[in-house]
């Protein structure tokens, strides 16, 4: 089925889902699929190989993951899939996607990452708002909680490598 459909005949809905819950798991998906797009230009930008292993890792064992989660949901409820057929291709060794080394160095790839997640973050809340059916729910949950942990790592490796670009602490006198 096709999500215009939800949209413009109610009668032919799946039982269970609502437009909060399908836009809410859409979104999502739409969101990460986009994303990978970006991840691979910072994994090609990037020198540091802890950055390099941090972003890899949160595409293949998150982004992939959570999409693939996702999609199998909303083929159980007859819907048409968000898909990016070509991610991994982005992250080959051997591809033709190129990208000049000197646009973006380690530090700035982090400043933005962690913005990135801190969106991310903002959206998967929002759609867990959004939701009421106890499967998606559910689901967006480990979502969230996935990406929490990642923004944590992001985090940790900015502190670790001294990248940081906090304000400074305010003490009090």
């Amino acid at each position: 089925m096709k999500a215009v459909t939800l949209f413009s005949n109610r009668s032919q809905a799946p039982e269970g889902l609502n437009m909060g819950d399908f836009m809410a798991i859409w979104d999502v998906a739409r969101n990460k699929i986009i994303g990978t797009s970006t991840m691979a230009v910072y994994y090609r930008q990037a020198k540091d190989k802890d950055l390099r292993i941090l972003i890899k890792r949160g595409v293949y064992q998150n982004i992939n993951k959570h999409v693939s989660d996702i999609q199998a949901l909303l083929k159980d409820k007859g819907f048409d899939l968000p898909i990016e057929p070509n991610w991994e291709r982005k992250f080959a060794t051997n591809t033709h996607f190129t990208i000049p080394q000197s646009v973006l160095d380690d530090e700035e790839i982090t400043f933005s990452l962690r913005e990135i997640i801190k969106l991310t973050l903002t959206l998967e809340m929002e759609a867990l708002r959004n939701s009421t059916d106890t499967k998606i729910r559910r689901l967006l949950t480990g979502i969230l909680a996935d990406d929490s942990n990642g923004y944590d790592m992001v985090l940790l490796l900015q502190i670790t490598k001294k990248w940081t670009d906090f304000p400074p602490i305010a003490l009090s006198q």
